[in-house]
């Protein structure tokens, strides 16, 4: 069951993406920060609904919404002009035989009749909309998307909500440059978050980190030191300078560093099974600077 086309809307660095496939091997080639990775995530996520190898609903954070949605959702509010909430859409569509049958539908963005997945990241309304309105009306405050009162949307074409069971292909990502040595303490603190906060404590918390962050990317001293930063480049270093920043995620702080350029491949098809390789170039003087984080 070949994967022909997969569609990606703000997920991540891609805002818009719509990639067709062919039945063998599929190289994808591309500078650094240009999307190889996120796509190749995110057609792992469509296919398992996991990140960092646990259910993705448990590693949702707002990064994964793409930043220029989130800027301009940003400037909407802040304008007086309200939008709804940005959404990230993952959707694969498979080559259509017998095995993906129970997969044909017209429910995707195209309106056509195909097998496929679709997973979307989006704003629970049915539980979290009072919190959210509460959360858009202090405009002051307003520095990013509530992405706990989020949630995620897992179904085919045919409109049946999904699980790992119910999928008929199976999915492996390869990516030795995504490995952590703090995943359990990651996995630890996450769980507090769900097990104790309820959804209005998750969200107060969210929104003191990211307003610390900000302030901390604000102080003038940092801000010195970046522009410092950013004209100092070693030899046979990338483009890509140091900079201080507030991590991603609260509970995931530690240094971050840039891949150097990376040649990806995906092979799909075959009893069910897609397989993703990516072949990295280990190039000790290659690759750009770490970026430093607090």
């Amino acid at each position: 069951m070949p994967i022909q086309r997969i569609i990606v809307k703000n997920y991540r660095t891609l805002k818009q993406a719509d990639v067709a496939f062919n039945d063998d091997v599929n190289i994808i080639v591309g500078n650094n920060e240009a999307g190889k990775s996120t796509l190749l995530e995110a057609i792992n996520l469509a296919l398992k609904c996991q990140l960092n190898r646990r259910p993705a609903q448990y590693e949702l954070h707002p990064y994964l919404i793409n930043a220029q949605a989130v800027a301009d959702f940003l400037t909407a509010h802040k304008g007086g002009t309200p939008v709804p909430p940005p959404e990230a859409l993952i959707e694969v569509y498979f080559k259509n035989t017998p095995d993906v049958a129970d997969l044909v539908g017209s429910i995707n963005s195209q309106k056509v009749d195909a097998p496929g997945i679709s997973l979307a990241i989006r704003l629970d309304e049915d539980s979290c909309l009072a919190q959210y309105n509460a959360f858009v009306g202090d405009i002051a405050a307003l520095n990013g998307i509530p992405i706990e009162y989020y949630e995620i949307v897992w179904m085919s074409f045919a409109g049946a909500v999904l699980s790992a069971q119910s999928v008929p292909v199976k999915a492996a990502l390869i990516d030795p440059s995504n490995t952590t040595n703090s995943y359990a303490a990651n996995k630890y603190v996450l769980e507090i978050v769900r097990d104790y906060l309820t959804k209005a404590q998750a969200g107060e918390l969210a929104l003191a980190y990211r307003t610390m962050r900000d302030r901390f990317q604000e102080d003038p001293r940092i801000d010195a030191i970046n522009k410092e930063l950013a004209g100092k480049k070693k030899g046979g270093f990338g483009e890509d300078p140091f900079r201080l920043h507030g991590h991603d995620n609260p509970g995931k702080l530690g240094n971050r560093r840039h891949a150097p350029p990376r040649r990806h491949s995906f092979a799909s098809g075959g009893e069910g099974r897609a397989e993703f390789r990516e072949n990295q170039a280990r190039n000790r003087g290659g690759g750009s600077l770490p970026r430093l984080s607090y």
